[in-house]
């Protein structure tokens, strides 16, 4: 008897699992839609002002504008970058049993080097 309520309470929990899984999933799936929606959306804003400011600007400006923009692109990616790996770095931390205590202090001290370059990159 054990047994069996032992079983089905186990294929109750996988299923409560599965369906809460699968549902965060998709509502992951809405928020990259959207944020994609958002990005496209931002992207055609910034083209219509540099062709406003090109017109209305020397060619100087225009360049330094130009470069500008590549530069807050380029630090926009290496905050995206940072923060992924600090987030599976944490998770790491915090999925990490205690029976590895040299892994855990290498991984802090990559989560400190990682945060301080987050913040640099800010």
């Amino acid at each position: 008897l054990n047994r069996k309520y032992d079983t089905s309470t186990f294929e109750r929990m996988t299923q409560e699992l599965k369906i809460s899984l699968v549902t965060k999933l998709e509502v992951m799936k809405e928020e990259e839609s959207c944020l994609e929606l958002e990005c496209q959306e931002n992207k055609k804003e910034l083209q219509g002002l540099g062709e406003r400011f090109r017109e209305a600007a020397t060619s100087y400006q225009a360049d330094k504008f130009k470069l500008h923009v590549s530069e807050i692109e380029k630090i926009v990616s290496l905050i995206l970058s940072l923060t992924g790996r600090l987030v599976k770095l944490v998770n790491a931390l915090d999925n990490m049993e205690w029976n590895g205590v040299d892994e855990r202090d290498d991984l802090e001290r990559k989560r400190v080097k990682l945060v301080d370059q987050l913040d640099e990159a800010k």
